[in-house]
């Protein structure tokens, strides 16, 4: 079952909402009274343009462990009512910030940066199930959708991710279509399930070390610096490698994390780096020459890649309305 957490929902619920203090409450009604029980559990997907702090939340797909047959998808387009959306907003920052709480996500990053930068929301006691069965099988940012595989628990067949180079905005369409609500609901409906089997295969040192994992993800990026608007000039299947092989060392020996914006072209990329060293060792790779990039070789006033980058006198770049999305990580969309 779907339920939409939209204005329409807040007014057909307006008593409700008036009788219960808690915001989380109001929005989610009887899934919220059991919600504080021991080891509770809520399965948590962001879907937006531009999923980042350059862009926009305009979903947030909830499904909680004692109610696990519901999805609710909370509706943070800024087209909503101002007062209702507030609302929402707070009942999704005291879910997220809420310790007692295991949040269960797939690859926390671009979630956590959005949230924090956009709405000052922390993401607090993540399960991050990319980090868990990273440890369980040694490999490294695994999609979604393998992960499921991996566990027997079948892919979302919703996911289209090919629809970007159609509609980048994809997720600010209103009203939502039922590809929208069965692509966002199908995000989680199984990490309840893939969280509890990551679960019983860890334990003692391994389990500290996904748990330790998990919370870096959500954490560091916050920390990172972004860097928009970069274009591979080397042939993209040699920075990319085998797989993805060469993106992964480069971002194991940068300490940056490479992510392809492409919603934007085949050859848009976008860097978080933690200093200038970093990032100067990431355009390297893509061809750049020494401690140049694009701000020094393009022109005053021209348009990046089609993504709504302006570059303004002195290099500053200027994001414009029509920023176009942001994609996932190469290795874990």
């Amino acid at each position: 079952m779907i339920v939409v957490v939209d204005d329409a929902y807040q007014r057909l619920h307006k008593t409700f909402f008036e009788d219960v203090g808690c915001s989380v409450g109001g929005l989610f009604a009887s899934a919220y009274r059991g919600l504080f029980g021991s080891d509770c559990m809520v399965a948590m997907d962001c879907e937006g343009v531009s999923l980042s702090r350059a862009g926009t939340v305009e979903l947030v797909s909830i499904c909680f462990s004692h109610k696990p047959s519901v999805v609710y998808l909370v509706d943070l387009c800024s087209k909503s009512n101002h007062r209702l959306l507030q609302r929402r907003l707070s009942a999704v920052r005291d879910l997220c910030q809420c310790s007692t709480v295991t949040k269960v996500i797939h690859d926390s990053r671009m979630d956590s940066d959005a949230l924090y930068h956009l709405h000052s929301i922390n993401l607090v006691t993540v399960h991050d199930t990319s980090c868990y069965h990273s440890v369980v099988s040694g490999q490294e940012d695994v999609n979604l959708n393998d992960t499921l595989m991996a566990y027997n628990l079948g892919s979302n067949s919703s996911r289209l991710s090919s629809i970007y180079s159609v509609n980048p905005t994809f997720w600010a369409t209103r009203p939502l279509t039922n590809q929208m609500k069965e692509w966002a609901a199908g995000d989680v409906s199984k990490l309840l399930s893939l969280a509890k089997m990551q679960r019983e295969r860890l334990f003692g040192r391994s389990l500290r070390n996904a748990m330790t994992k998990s919370h870096q993800r959500s954490t560091l990026i916050l920390k990172l610096k972004l860097e928009l608007g970069l274009i591979c000039k080397i042939d993209v299947r040699q920075f990319i490698g085998s797989g993805g092989s060469n993106i992964r060392q480069l971002q194991q020996e940068s300490g940056a994390l490479v992510y392809s914006n492409q919603q934007a072209g085949r050859n848009a990329w976008l860097v978080y780096y933690p200093n200038k060293a970093a990032l100067v060792k990431v355009k390297k790779a893509m061809g750049y020459e020494c401690g140049t990039g694009w701000r020094t070789t393009t022109k005053i006033g021209t348009t990046v890649a089609g993504a709504g980058l302006v570059v303004a006198s002195g290099g500053t770049v200027m994001i414009g309305a029509g920023i176009a999305v942001v994609g996932k990580l190469l290795t874990a969309e």
